[in-house]
């Protein structure tokens, strides 16, 4: 079977998953490491590999927001084609709250002229279990009227929103979220901060955590 181009396949949009080849995929993966180790006359011990879930694996995600005519949708670009929008209606690497936050979150948007005016990007921060945090971000100035808003978006949908838009950030109740992983049977609780760095993947922090205490 002829060795993937992952290089390749990392330089273009692909927002598919693969659960029925994902077994085949990671051990070429593994494969390309090792022979990449090999080339250079380096030993290699045995790989340890951790799997993760096949799909729906990522806790957090980001998108634009991007306006055709009078309509809006989510949108994401192919490096190929930088200037050209890609309609985006659903994730299928994101978490199953991410997808179901996405057409919600857009519905009510659109209904409220102060949320929607100037948009332009939406980050979703999730846990596994199923706290959610969205951050708006914006090309105005955020006022009252949008907090209220945002608010009462808060309580429909269950989720906590941060506004951003030049030198304001606005805070409609918090802006992190709890992470509870289960390493080696302890539970850890991890706080995810809005605009740091998480891992995305909570299935590997876990393995990651486990491995290094190991």
């Amino acid at each position: 079977r002829e060795q993937r181009n992952f290089i390749a396949m990392a330089s273009e949009l692909n927002i598919e998953v693969r659960p029925e080849s994902y077994d085949d995929e990671l051990k070429e993966k593994v494969e390309a490491v090792v022979q990449l180790f090999l080339s250079k006359s380096l030993e290699v011990p045995k790989p340890e590999v951790f799997s993760s879930e096949k799909q729906n694996f990522r806790m957090r995600s980001e998108f634009r927001v991007w306006r055709s005519d009078d309509d809006m949708f989510y949108a994401m670009f192919d490096p190929r084609e930088p200037r050209k929008p890609v309609q985006i209606d659903s994730f299928p690497m994101a978490s199953k709250r991410i997808n179901e936050l996405m057409p919600a979150l857009l519905e009510e948007v659109r209904a409220v002229p102060s949320l929607k005016k100037k948009l332009f990007q939406a980050n979703f921060l999730t846990t596994l279990s199923g706290e959610a945090l969205v951050t708006l971000l914006y090309h105005n100035r955020l006022d009252a009227e949008w907090e209220e808003a945002a608010r009462r978006m808060c309580q429909k949908l269950d989720i906590n929103i941060v506004g951003r838009s030049r030198k304001q950030k606005v805070l409609v109740d918090r802006d992190f979220v709890w992470e509870k992983l289960n390493v080696n049977g302890r539970d850890l609780a991890y706080k995810q901060v809005e605009g740091s760095f998480s891992q995305p993947n909570a299935g590997i922090a876990t393995s990651m955590i486990g491995w290094a205490l190991d």
